[in-house]
């Protein structure tokens, strides 16, 4: 071929071929005062140059997606077409790496990441198109926002101002008679073993939680506990603080605002308890027709067991009190009040 003549990229690439050969062959040359097959000299180097000289010539008539086959470098600065598996990077160390971004940031498909620092403002990663795995997973110690990873947090979100560190927005749109239904999908999960599911602080800010859904017919919040405390747990610290530590509201027609059940038919559980210091009451409750309603029971009198205190009122609207407990032998005493 002329090389002063225009060349095809059939000729080019039939060029880089041999010169690749020649490169190949050079470095398993040994070179004056060395003990390694696989070092250039500098005149070795300049008859190499044509080989990297070629291959730029070829990427500059390509067009500008890289298509990249298995085993081919990452190009920097291209498109690059995906292989037949996953590509990795890896730090070499046990930080990891850092990726120093400007302009438009980071844009990934399926990203699994372990020591990665990220501190430009736009970071944009989408799950993999086909599906088939997490769009990112995270192993710790992984940090945005913030120069280098302090090695405690899995993820560390720093940030000032009205903006939301994390924002999730997910959908199925799953409907059954135009009812919203619950899905096995979700905006999070949380999976814990032996530490705590979540933990909340605010300095004067508030926790909300919405569910906005009008036809939703699911409860708003459904906690399943194993353990042998307590469920759910509120304690108001503030001694001047006279509203309820915990307060329900429903704006139903018949709605109830708190509501205790108790399932457990083997042992003398109890509902709802109200508990009041040396000057409290134990309960209290106003009415616009009664202040408390006894329901009827199924029974045609007072029980044969009771307890000091309990109030009853029979299938025929009868209201009795005990007035003694029963023993293992002895029956309740209880009188008739109304």
């Amino acid at each position: 071929m002329n090389w002063g003549e225009m060349a095809t990229i059939e000729e080019l690439e039939t060029q880089l071929s041999a010169l690749r050969e020649e490169l190949n062959a050079l470095r398993s040359t040994p070179t004056a005062g060395s003990s390694h097959g696989r070092v250039l000299s500098r005149r070795n180097l300049l008859r190499a140059a044509p080989v990297a000289a070629v291959g730029v010539g070829i990427a500059a008539l390509s067009s500008g997606t890289a298509t990249a086959a298995q085993g081919d470098p990452l190009l920097l600065g291209e498109s690059n077409d995906s292989g037949t598996t996953g590509t990795s990077l890896s730090g070499g160390s046990a930080s990891g790496f850092t990726l120093e971004l400007d302009g438009p940031g980071l844009q990934a498909h399926g990203l699994d990441v372990g020591g990665l620092n990220v501190t430009d403002e736009q970071t944009v990663l989408n799950g993999p198109p086909a599906g088939g795995g997490p769009g990112l997973q995270l192993n710790a110690p992984v940090q945005f926002g913030a120069e280098g990873s302090n090695g405690l947090d899995g993820l560390d979100v720093l940030g000032q101002g009205s903006g939301i560190g994390i924002s999730v927005n997910w959908t199925d749109e799953t409907s059954i008679n135009g009812l919203e239904t619950h899905s096995p999908g979700a905006a999070m999960a949380l999976t814990t073993h032996t530490c705590d599911l979540l933990n909340l602080e605010t300095d004067g800010g508030q926790v909300t939680l919405k569910v906005n859904g009008t036809t939703t017919a699911i409860d708003g919040v459904d906690i399943g506990y194993a353990g042998t405390k307590r469920a759910i747990y509120a304690e108001s610290l503030a001694s001047s603080n006279i509203n309820g530590t915990i307060t329900g509201v429903n704006d139903g027609t018949r709605g109830i605002g708190v509501w205790g059940e108790q399932h457990n038919n083997s042992g003398a559980g109890v509902g709802v308890v109200g508990v009041a210091g040396t000057l409290g009451r134990g309960g209290k409750f106003t009415g616009g027709q009664a202040n408390i309603q006894l329901a009827a029971g199924a029974a045609a009198t007072h029980h044969w067991t009771g307890t000091v205190g309990d109030l009853m009122v029979d299938a025929s609207g009868r209201l009795w009190y005990c007035q003694k407990s029963n023993t293992a032998s002895v029956a309740a005493v209880w009188k008739q009040l109304a």
